[in-house]
C-alpha cells in the first residue's frame, strides 16, 4: 500500500516497532488506513 511506504520513509515518534511489548506501534494515521482497509475488505465475508 502506499500509504504505508510514505510513512516509513520519514522516522518520527510512535513508527516502528516497540521493543518492550514486541509489538507494532503505529500513529493515528496509519491506524485510520488499517481500519479503513479492515471496513472495505470483504475477506471476512467471502466464500470460501
Amino acid at each position: 500500500y502506499p500509504w504505508m511506504q510514505r510513512m516509513n520513509s520519514h522516522s518520527g515518534v510512535g513508527y516502528g516497532t516497540d521493543r518492550r511489548r514486541g509489538r507494532q506501534i503505529y500513529s493515528r494515521y496509519q491506524t485510520l488506513e488499517l481500519e479503513k482497509e479492515f471496513h472495505f475488505n470483504r475477506y471476512l465475508t467471502r466464500r470460501r
